[in-house]
């Protein structure tokens, strides 16, 4: 699993590996990359915390799960890991020309992109909303009030115990909304959703947003 925790664009960027058999448990902090450079090359710092009782190892465990149930988290597959290898090569033959090649940034910009369509450990907003809008279209329903959008969707996190802050979720699926409806200027938007301009509130599906299948 690859965890990229974003807040006002800040980066969670320690990496954590836990470790555990009968005897005894192995928590690690630190700087490193799995990477050849992470590896071999490069000045990293690490803590390592070996224990038979495992307070610290509990502790770090408790900070992973708050991490990994989050939506940014996601399972690299083939074509991802293949994407980051050849960049990765790229930067380490010559840093300075890799950032400036076009070639380079359009694979970057695909990677940034593939990583929204991989499976992750719970559901973004967004593929709730599209959730909560096909069953609906399924019954008749052409475009969804943002009200019924707002309650099913709360009724999918409270189904599946997922961890959202209630108190602000419905500014959240409002902002998905708007974000990614087809007529948004927003520089990450996935041209998911179509807002009936007649009648302020009521959502469709674009095809992209019928045929999306991340998470």
């Amino acid at each position: 699993m690859v965890i990229k925790m974003r807040t006002k664009r800040i980066f969670f960027h320690p990496k954590l590996y836990l470790f555990q058999n009968k005897n005894e448990t192995t928590g690690i902090i630190g700087s490193t990359n799995l990477t050849r450079g992470g590896l071999l090359t490069n000045f990293e710092a690490n803590v390592i915390f070996k224990e038979i009782k495992p307070i610290y190892f509990s502790q770090l465990e408790a900070i992973y799960n708050s991490v990994k149930f989050t939506d940014s988290v996601f399972a690299p597959d083939e074509e991802y890991l293949a994407g980051y290898s050849e960049v990765y090569k790229a930067f380490l033959e010559n840093e300075e020309k890799a950032s400036k090649d076009k070639g380079v940034q359009e694979v970057i910009e695909q990677i940034q992109k593939r990583e929204q369509l991989l499976p992750g450990t719970i559901p973004s907003i967004k593929s709730m909303i599209i959730q909560v809008i096909k069953n609906k279209q399924q019954h008749g329903e052409s475009f969804v009030p943002l009200q019924t959008i707002y309650e099913e969707v709360e009724k999918i996190v409270k189904e599946k115990k997922l961890s959202y802050k209630m108190d602000t979720f419905r500014n959240s699926i409002h902002g998905e909304l708007n974000k990614h409806e087809v007529q948004s200027n927003h520089q990450d938007n996935m041209s998911l959703f179509i807002r009936l301009s007649e009648q302020k509130g009521l959502y469709s599906l674009t095809d992209k947003g019928k045929g999306y299948g991340g998470r």
